[in-house]
This record gives C-alpha cells, sequence and structure tokens, in this order.
C-alpha cells in the first residue's frame, strides 16, 4: 500500500506469522491503511512455500536465503524507497528482528508482536518495540517452550522479558520506566539508550495483535492498546 503524493516515503516491511499469509496479515494488523494516512509504503511478504500448507521465514535452515530474497525484491519493487522499518507476527516477528540486523536494506527499526528473539550479533544499536502476551501458548512468555515450533521451525523461543532485556543492553540503556496501562497492559520504557527500546507486556494475552478485531488469532487479544498505531508512532518517532 502506498500513501497519497510523490517523493520517497519511508517503507515498512510487514511480515506474517507460521502458517499464514500475507493476506491474511494485513487483514489480523490492519497496518497498511494506518501507515499510509502518516505517510508510510508498506510491503507485505508471502514466506516460502506453498499458499495454505505452512507458508513460513526460514528459522532451521538459516535466514539467509530469505533476508537475500527481500534485499533483491525491495529494489525492484520501491526502486526510490525511503528509510526502511521492519515489523511482524511470530515467526514473522523473529524474521523482521534478523531483516534488521542483517539486511543491506540498512533497516532502521523493527517492532516485533508475539516473539522477541536475541539482539543482533553486531555492535550496532537498533531501535526496537516488543509486544509479547503473559498467555501466549505458541510463543511462550516465559521461554518454556513449544515443542512444536521448536520442531516446524527449528528454533527455540527464550523468555520475552529476558531478551527485550538483551535488547536494551545492546542498545546502550541505563535505566527504565514501567508504566500501567489499563488494568491488563504495562509498558516498559528504557532511557539513556543509544538507540530507542520499549516493551508492552499483556497481561492474560494470547499469540495475538494487540488491538486486532480478526478471527486469525490464538488467545485473547487485549483492546486496551492498539499495536498497530503504537508501531506506526514508534518509526515515526525515528525519522525526527
Amino acid at each position: 500500500m502506498l500513501p497519497s503524493g510523490a517523493g520517497n516515503h519511508p517503507v515498512i516491511l510487514e511480515f506474517h506469522g507460521f502458517a499464514g499469509t500475507a493476506a491474511e496479515q494485513s487483514d489480523v494488523s490492519g497496518l497498511g491503511a494506518l501507515a499510509a494516512e502518516a505517510g508510510f509504503a508498506v510491503v507485505v511478504f508471502d514466506g516460502q512455500g506453498q499458499p495454505g500448507r505452512s507458508l513460513r521465514w526460514d528459522l532451521n535452515g538459516g535466514f539467509d536465503s530469505d533476508v537475500g530474497f527481500v534485499d533483491l525484491t525491495m529494489p525492484s519493487l520501491l526502486p526510490c524507497a525511503g528509510p526502511v522499518f521492519a515489523t511482524g507476527f511470530s515467526n514473522g516477528a523473529a524474521f523482521a528482528s534478523v531483516l534488521g540486523c542483517e539486511s543491506e536494506l540498512d533497516v532502521i527499526a523493527v517492532a516485533t508482536v508475539s516473539w522477541a528473539t536475541e539482539p543482533c550479533d553486531n555492535e550496532a544499536p537498533l531501535p526496537i518495540l516488543a509486544f509479547h502476551g503473559t498467555a501466549d501458548g505458541t510463543v511462550p512468555f516465559d521461554g518454556d517452550g513449544n515443542d512444536v515450533l521448536e520442531f516446524l521451525l527449528g528454533l527455540g523461543s527464550g523468555p520475552a522479558e529476558a531478551a527485550i532485556g538483551d535488547w536494551a543492553r545492546h542498545n546502550g540503556c541505563t535505566d527504565f520506566t514501567v508504566k500501567q496501562i489499563g488494568p491488563d497492559v504495562q509498558y516498559t520504557e528504557w532511557s539513556g539508550c543509544e538507540a530507542d527500546t520499549g516493551f508492552y507486556r499483556i497481561s492474560n494475552g494470547g499469540h495475538s495483535w494487540p488491538g486486532s478485531d480478526s478471527e486469525v488469532q490464538f488467545g485473547v487479544t487485549t483492546r486496551t492498546i492498539a499495536a498497530s498505531s503504537l508501531i506506526v508512532d514508534f518509526f515515526l518517532a525515528q525519522l525526527v
């Protein structure tokens, strides 16, 4: 989806979860229209595989082929693209993080929903905003693991709070504050950072996109916050 007007618009790359599709992800997040209103172009990718047969972002064999695919595809899709951002859900969230670390597109910030991976191996700070529900049964909040997920994708997930804490250290943060937002959401915002770092903890939240009305989700979906609006605001802040 493209915003109105000419120019080199900033671009949000969006990635679906395991067994999802680009169309489903667009419906779940509703990010396209919202981001376009804010001046972003949005590109939603399909993962490898056949539709209806577990499209995914490659974790088992490494991300190299998928990162390379995005790097190769983007110049032809949007040859005059501005700054690039990445976001995704579940398996797509993990891939968005890796893209932020490894892509040649110079991704300047990422946002993850229902899977916060470990920080980049390199030393460069990277702004990150993460969301995770404490009752997520697919990518468990406490990192106990999902044997089926690990078998299918070849990669387990660690505790969400530990992962984002590692990102805060990676980004050079020195302090943090915790704000209660409604009855079920806590927002942790780090300060003194070389790159903005934030985390929304959703009590009893499932494997879902906060604020979404889509039925293609698993467990409780909070209405206290809307992830897509918060992601757009976070990305806009990186352009200042």
